[in-house]
């Protein structure tokens, strides 16, 4: 059938589809990433890991030059018992592995690499040691007053874990590991 003999409502469908079908291609990657964070304390140092999935695509463009990410991930928050009854939790980052690997990739190019270069770099890590996060990507930290109640969650700053912990309580490191270990 062609253009010019289709049903008014069918030249609308197809044109308010085209980016919709547009936006949906792209090539997906994804890896998972574990997040391990300790923390000295006066009775020694604690520590908590967790594994998320992250899925990225680049979805197409319509104009030259413009940048489009499709990024989610799955996973839950990573969880430190400081002291009986008394836990921080890091939540979860989009970018984390990306913005580390970019900051760590000793004399590289890495912020010249394309999208796909780079997504198939984070991973082609999978089996190399944990990378140290560095402060500026932390992801947020929070606690609560009262684990059961939902209302008293409060940030935390990690450089001064003592002032909602105690004496004592520093951070000690926090690093993203790519990984093949379940979520």
């Amino acid at each position: 059938m062609p253009y010019q003999s289709m049903p008014r409502f069918l030249k609308y469908s197809l044109i308010l589809l085209l980016p919709l079908l547009l936006f949906s291609c792209g090539e997906q990657f994804h890896w998972r990433q574990k997040l391990t964070v300790t923390v000295e304390t006066p009775t020694g140092d604690v520590s908590g890991a967790g594994v998320t999935e992250v899925f990225t695509r680049r979805v197409m463009q319509l104009l030259p030059d413009a940048a489009a990410f499709d990024i989610s991930f799955h996973g839950e928050a990573v969880v430190v018992e400081l002291s009986p009854g008394r836990y921080m939790f890091a939540l979860l980052k989009e970018g984390l592995a990306s913005s580390v690997y970019k900051q760590n990739k000793a004399g590289s190019d890495y912020s010249s690499m394309t999208y796909e270069e780079r997504a198939r770099f984070i991973m082609d890590q999978v089996g190399n040691p944990p990378v140290p996060i560095p402060y500026d990507a932390l992801p947020l930290f929070v606690t609560f007053d009262d684990i059961n109640d939902p209302t008293t969650v409060r940030e935390v700053d990690p450089k001064d874990l003592a002032v909602s912990f105690g004496p004592g309580v520093r951070l000690k490191s926090v690093t993203i590991q790519i990984t093949d270990e379940p979520v």
